[in-house]
């Protein structure tokens, strides 16, 4: 960027033009050498400083670093800022560290400066950030003021662009995926809720041979045919790979930060880097309650599954057609839309300023008629080409409609995986009556079959470990209630 005076170099520039006026008016030599001097001294100045701004702008590095690349939401992360130059000269440097949008942080901005004076090679500051908000946040470049050893001149830079920050959302920690109350971790390259590694498809069921890991062992398999039969599973390479993930109303069961979506959102998470690890084709479509609401069909582009991590990050349930949400929270389509519909009633300034930003926040890109997932399933089939593996993230809700998503999104050889989740498990507060919810678990335990019936299907349970185990175990111990 361009030099610019000071307001001290306006100063000079102002009593040389006033010494150089005396001398045209009393029409005296003395007065016209001082101003002829006084700006000789400016130019000589001007290229010194010249000179020592490209070397500190050479030799300079300046560092914006996070204590933590990952972090969850309203969660205080450290912030570095540092400032080093090669050798000691007498330029000044002011850095200013600017917040990404979204940021929140009770630093002032004189705590987000840090100043490298004339002698100094090195200066740092800290300060901690926040963000209310899941996604993926980038600081902007860090503003350097660049100021020559006479105050005269400066110049303003912009530093490299500090490394991007994702935020989370409220992750549950006892992820349970499986089939009758049995973990299948091998979906996911044994995904556990600390473990998310690469990724394999169940392929197929073979006889046990000495070697097999019992891990990979197909028990109801095994029952059925009286012999231990194991689950092959194929590394996933070139297949399309379709995540389909339902966001409706019904998905906001369960307490903050263990819902349904998510224990949905995790799972898919850990599905894209499973994918992402073998550079397999990978595409996302979401689905709230009047339609889709996002589609990206498969690729294998980098950006391909940073969009879809960032996408599933930000999912949050949308708002039925009656307007009405299981639960609310501030980060919600429902809580802002009773935000909006105070502040249009308000004709104050301020609820003027403020109504824009509580505009309404679920956008579909197409509206459907029909059931919403049926839908996406049906545009799935009708856009993409060649063999589809489609992943569904839903729950127990609809079983009918879930029974027609299945249904066609198995047409044309193609395969599905269908994330069930069983909405006994997310029943708010404790679990009473465990007879009864027994009971419900049996009946979504004959859907998850009955759906396994189709050809290339493969339907697994989802949800908390804890009160999966509270189910089962109580059923045989005869306890009545889990806290």
């Amino acid at each position: 960027m361009d030099m610019y005076p000071t307001r001290r170099a306006w100063l000079v520039a102002g009593v040389g033009s006033v010494l150089i006026g005396i001398a045209v008016l009393s029409a005296r030599i003395l007065p016209f050498l001082g101003g002829v001097g006084l700006s000789a001294w400016f130019l000589t100045c001007q290229y010194a400083a010249i000179q020592s701004f490209r070397t500190a702008n050479e030799q300079t590095t300046v560092s914006v670093t996070p204590a933590m690349n990952t972090v969850a939401t309203d969660q205080e992360i450290l912030i570095t800022a540092n400032v080093e130059r090669a050798t000691a000269t007498g330029t000044s440097i002011d850095v200013i560290v600017p917040l990404p949008v979204g940021a929140q942080s009770e630093s002032s901005v004189e705590t987000r400066s840090v100043t490298l004076g004339p002698g100094e090679q090195s200066a740092e500051t800290t300060f901690t950030v926040s963000f209310a908000v899941a996604g993926e946040y980038t600081f902007p470049e860090p503003e350097l003021t660049l100021t020559d050893e006479q105050g005269l001149l400066q110049e303003t830079l912009l530093g490299e662009a500090p490394p991007a920050i994702v935020v989370e959302p409220p992750q549950p920690d006892n992820i349970h995926v499986g089939q009758s109350g049995d973990p299948v971790f091998a979906v996911f390259g044994n995904y556990e809720a600390d473990s998310r590694g690469g990724g394999l498809i169940p392929e197929e069921v073979r006889q046990y041979v000495p070697g097999d890991q019992v891990a990979r062992i197909d028990w109801k398999a095994t029952a059925r045919l009286n012999e231990l039969h194991v689950r092959e599973f194929e590394a996933e390479t070139d297949r399309q790979t379709m995540l389909l993930v339902d966001h409706r109303s019904s998905m906001s069961a369960g307490p903050r930060g263990e819902e349904m979506l998510d224990y949905a959102r995790e799972v898919a998470l850990g599905v894209t880097r499973a994918v992402e690890t073998t550079g397999g084709s990978l595409g996302l479509y979401t689905v709230g309650d009047q339609g889709l609401t996002m589609g990206q069909n498969p690729g294998t582009a980098a950006g391909i599954y940073t969009q879809i991590r960032t996408t599933l990050r930000s999912l949050e349930p949308t708002q039925d057609s009656e307007g009405t949400l299981t639960e609310t929270r501030l980060t919600r389509p429902s809580t802002v839309r009773k935000r909006e519909t105070k502040l249009s009633a308000d004709d104050s300034e301020f609820a003027s300023v403020l109504q824009p930003f509580f505009q309404t926040t679920d956008t579909y890109v197409k509206r459907f008629k029909q059931d919403a997932l049926f839908a996406a399933v049906k545009r799935i089939q009708a856009t993409i080409r060649g063999t589809v593996w489609t992943m569904i993230f839903t729950d127990d809700s609809r079983p009918d409609r879930v029974r027609e998503a299945v249904r066609l999104a198995v047409q044309k050889d193609n395969h599905v995986i269908v994330f069930l989740h069983p909405a006994v498990l997310f029943q708010p507060g404790q679990l009473s009556e465990l007879d009864t919810a027994y009971e419900q678990y049996v009946e979504f335990e004959q859907l998850r079959r009955e759906l396994e019936q189709f050809p290339r299907a493969t339907v697994l349970e989802v949800g908390p470990q804890d009160r999966l185990n509270a189910i089962l175990t109580a059923r045989r111990q005869g306890t009545q209630t889990y806290e």
